[in-house]
């Protein structure tokens, strides 16, 4: 298949064969440091640190801050086991893959949300070369604050309300139904983490070989982009960069704290 050309942008020399499609030598080596949100996380003991107070916190630590770039990401919740879903879908620092800035990309996704993560998966699987870049979390809203957590909340309460209504069934439930909310939303993260390897920083760099970068894109042509001070040339791109809450112009709505899907799932009481 490289002898008659299918592939563009590929050297047959590059390839290794590999469990899950398949995979570049380059990426044989992790592209995270040691450093991991586990071990900077030990001090919070599970408080609630809004992304305003983060950067304070760990803009030393993590690269997260200085490659969004100042944009817009969702607040975090550090607890041990958010550690778990954000050393999965972003790593608290990452290496980008070496570019010379000369070989085009076959394709460029911009957006690592549900949609970006099946075109940079598909477009592998046929071989192309792959850049996928994404600015907060890998898995986007489905996985971190939309699908994912809100259908795993109502799971619990679709047990509450068929013991609750057990009785129209011919069920007796003896007792009192208590609802122990915290520990909902330590079920619903935890299943959330229990998954995010599908959406993983290395499952997509290192057992795809698709060359990921973490960091804010800007367009600078017809066929390049910035990422992180780099210049990068595609042929093909999907922007699949999803969207965020639409915060109402509301009078006084700035001075109190207001719950969107970008932090109603860090809810802990």
């Amino acid at each position: 298949m490289f002898a008659e050309k299918y592939f563009v942008g590929l050297n047959a020399d590059a390839f290794v064969n590999g469990a899950e499609l398949y995979r570049f030598k380059q990426h044989e080596t992790s592209n995270t440091e040691t450093e991991t949100w586990h071990k900077v996380a030990k001090d919070l003991d599970g408080q609630q640190v809004p992304y305003a107070e983060m950067k304070a916190k760990y803009g030393e630590r993590s690269d997260i801050f200085g490659k969004t770039d100042g944009m817009h990401i969702p607040e975090m919740l550090i607890d041990e086991v958010n550690c778990d879903l954000y050393d999965a879908v972003r790593p608290i620092k990452w290496v980008d893959p070496e570019v010379d800035g000369q070989e085009k990309y076959d394709m460029l996704v911009i957006g690592g949300g549900a949609g970006g993560l099946v075109t940079a998966a598909g477009s592998k699987g046929a071989g192309a070369r792959v850049c996928l870049i994404e600015r907060a979390f890998l898995g986007g809203d489905c996985l971190n604050n939309g699908c994912v957590p809100s259908k795993a909340f109502l799971r619990s309460c679709n047990v509450v309300h068929s013991a609750k209504t057990a009785a129209g069934f011919g069920v007796e439930i003896l007792g009192e139904i208590r609802v122990d909310f915290p520990a909902i939303m330590k079920r619903m993260r935890q299943i959330r983490a229990d998954i995010s390897d599908n959406d993983s920083a290395q499952r997509f760099s290192k057992n795809m070989g698709v060359d990921l970068y973490l960091g804010h894109a800007k367009f600078t042509g017809d066929h390049n982009v910035e990422i992180n001070g780099k210049a990068i040339s595609f042929t093909k791109a999907c922007v699949a960069t999803g969207g965020r809450p639409n915060i109402p112009d509301i009078e006084g709505l700035k001075e109190i704290k207001y719950f969107t899907s970008d932090n109603i799932f860090n809810l802990t009481e």
